[in-house]
């Protein structure tokens, strides 16, 4: 088990339950953010010009989407500059939730729960430098099946931190998990 604390991870280990926090802060988000301004503002620009045409229904619709991506793209940079990630593991669930936008949250029973693991893709195959791999967090169900927790950690800090929550996900699972009915005290 890893002995070291992650910097960018704050850890409260409860009697009952063990809750690790990680901020999505990225240095790009503020070069996302630059970009959904200059998007947004000239679709504003280019469709507050004066036409003397009709409305094509066809360019409506395509403002339309090219709005919508805009504010897409400005939700991502505003979640990355201020959205943190708690995963809070207690003796009936493992969650996994996103604020203060909301994301997607995911929440898996622990009696379904097999273990935590982690693993990276390849995003560009043509560079080995590690800025390139992807690190994700799954739950490795009972059934078989496997339910992402986290994904998009990049680098080695990604790494890290993935790890990180592995081994004390994993860790307390192990600690407290239930007693078998041969092994349970008797009062």
């Amino acid at each position: 088990m890893m002995d070291e604390q992650v910097a960018s991870i704050t850890v409260v280990d409860e009697t009952n339950k063990l809750v690790l926090e990680r901020r999505w802060y990225n240095s790009y988000a503020l070069g996302v953010l630059f970009l959904s301004v200059v998007w947004n503002l000239l679709l504003i620009l280019f469709t507050t010009l004066p036409s003397e045409d009709e409305a094509d229904p066809l360019a409506v619709l395509l403002i339309l989407v090219l709005g919508l991506v805009g504010m897409i793209i400005g939700y991502w940079g505003l979640a990355m500059l201020f959205n943190k990630t708690t995963i809070t593991v207690d003796r009936k669930n493992l969650h996994v939730a996103h604020a203060p936008l909301p994301w997607l949250d995911k929440t898996v029973e622990i009696s379904a729960l097999e273990r935590v693991e982690s693993g990276a893709m390849i995003t560009n195959k043509n560079s080995p430098r590690e800025i390139n791999r992807m690190h994700y967090l799954t739950a490795d169900l009972k059934d078989g099946t496997h339910k992402t927790l986290l994904h998009g950690l990049r680098g080695t800090q990604g790494a890290a931190e993935v790890e990180f929550i592995k081994e004390r996900v994993n860790a307390y699972l192990v600690s407290h998990a239930p007693l078998a009915e041969d092994e349970q005290v008797v009062a």
